[in-house]
């Protein structure tokens, strides 16, 4: 079983269930973020396009913090 392809993430700020809920096989993570580790946050949230791509052109002055 490989285990670096379909993770997802979330923002602690975006999530409302408790870790005992997310953690279950039946939790419905719908609208998180698609992420194949290994991988940054802000890797991950380029590859599935939530960011634009930082290499490119001002892209990287657009990107939080």
């Amino acid at each position: 079983m490989y285990l670096h392809k379909n993770w997802q993430i979330q923002s602690s700020c975006e999530v409302q269930a408790a870790g005992e809920q997310i953690s279950s096989a039946a939790f419905d993570a719908k609208g998180w973020h698609r992420a194949d580790v290994p991988a940054t946050v802000v890797g991950a949230l380029v590859t599935d396009k939530t960011y634009p791509d930082p290499n490119y052109g001002t892209n990287l002055k657009s990107l939080p913090g």
